[in-house]
């Protein structure tokens, strides 16, 4: 397979990113307090229905739809970047049941990485020593943060470590959607793509929502199932964006700065809102896991960057 040309406007590639993890951030919060009154798969249907409404009429308003030619290879690729985004929210989702919206999106963050390694070899991207320095700093965070919970994490499958098993699936579903939207960005027009998605997945999840439930949701939850929705809508479609622009390893390593922001807008919220979510004591070794991720994020983008200036 080909690598997908992009522009060289890394300006514009960090911008997106940085979009992208600011609403990933603040996702599991949201999420985690709509699934007080909803269930999995209204909540993932009314996400979907919604960002599919407003996709179509910004695509109607601006025709940025782009035809082509249809293929197997295309259709393929299509189906795996549908059935994985799908597979993310759900499985996202479901696992959230069983742990902290900080748990979730330090585990979260290894779909970035498993995105990087597919890059690797399916595109052909170039990776530095700088550069798997950093993941190996960044898996070292993961045990660091996750010390606690590693000796339950094969011994059964409930609760938080059935939790944990559930995020860690749904980072692996994202990569699929991740390298198959790359792929596409010869064909299609990034927008066309996820407005397919978005419309299939509401086709999909509809049979197993309950719509009728969204009329006794109560007038707190909907603000943060709306939220939810647009940041389905805006994520997407800045990292759609991003890779047209800037190589997957670096929109990786940006996007692996979510936990902080998950982490912040927590603490900020049980500041100005006792009670709305449960207080988590991060120790030691939560926080020094956090800052290792965060580092090993920064060496794989310092690492590329030094990369592409020593080619120029």
């Amino acid at each position: 397979m080909n690598h997908p040309l992009i522009t060289g406007r890394w300006q514009l590639g960090l911008g997106l990113s940085l979009l992208a993890t600011l609403f990933y951030g603040l996702l599991p919060l949201a999420l985690k307090s709509v699934l007080t009154g909803l269930d999995p798969f209204t909540i993932t249907w009314s996400r979907f229905f919604i960002a599919a409404l407003l996709m179509t009429a910004v695509v109607t308003r601006t025709k940025q739809v782009r035809s082509t030619n249809w293929n197997k290879p295309t259709i393929g690729l299509l189906l795996l970047a549908v059935g994985g985004l799908c597979s993310n929210y759900l499985l996202y989702l479901v696992g959230l049941q069983y742990v902290t919206p900080n748990t979730a999106q330090v585990l979260i963050q290894l779909a970035p990485v498993f995105l990087l390694l597919g890059s690797l070899f399916i595109f052909k991207e170039t990776f530095t020593p700088i550069q798997w320095l950093g993941l190996g700093i960044l898996f070292l965070g993961f045990i660091l943060y996750f010390n606690h919970q590693l000796g339950s994490l094969f011994n059964r499958f409930e609760g938080n470590s059935l939790g944990l098993w559930l995020v860690s699936s749904a980072a692996f579903a994202w990569s699929i959607y991740g390298l198959a939207q790359k792929g596409l960005s010869l064909k299609f027009r990034s927008t066309t793509v996820v407005l397919i998605i978005y419309w299939f997945g509401t086709f999909l999840f509809w049979p197993l929502a309950r719509p009728s439930s969204l009329l006794q949701l109560k007038s707190s939850l909907w603000l943060p199932l709306i939220f939810s929705a647009l940041s389905t809508l805006l994520v997407y479609w800045a990292f759609a964006e991003a890779i047209n622009h800037w190589p997957a390893s670096r929109i990786s390593a940006v996007l692996a700065l979510t936990p902080i922001v998950t982490v912040v807008a927590s603490e900020i919220i049980i500041f100005l809102w006792p009670g709305m979510l449960e207080a988590e004591h991060l120790s030691f070794l939560n926080v020094s896991g956090i800052l290792l991720v965060i580092t090993g994020s920064m060496l794989s983008a310092l690492g590329q960057a030094q990369s592409t200036k020593i080619r120029r």
